[in-house]
């Protein structure tokens, strides 16, 4: 378990965006598995108002879906 100054750091990492970096952060401090990580951060961002993206991969899937369509129009 966390004390209150990294939960702090944490939860700063999960308001900021840098979902990732907080997980890694968590997992380095505690020693629990990447998964376990993803679900307590998911958890510490519930616990403070957080709201959390689902899926960052949908962006990605956005650009590429917008490039290919763009490239059928073009032709």
């Amino acid at each position: 378990m966390l004390d209150e100054s990294r939960t702090g750091q944490i939860v700063m990492l999960i308001r900021e965006g840098s979902t990732q970096h907080a997980v890694r952060a968590y997992q380095e401090e505690t020693g629990v598995s990447l998964g376990d990580a993803r679900q307590q951060v998911r958890a510490l961002a519930r616990r403070h108002g957080i709201p959390m993206r689902r899926h960052g991969g949908i962006s990605f899937l956005i650009v590429v879906l917008a490039s290919l369509f763009g490239t059928l129009l073009s032709h």
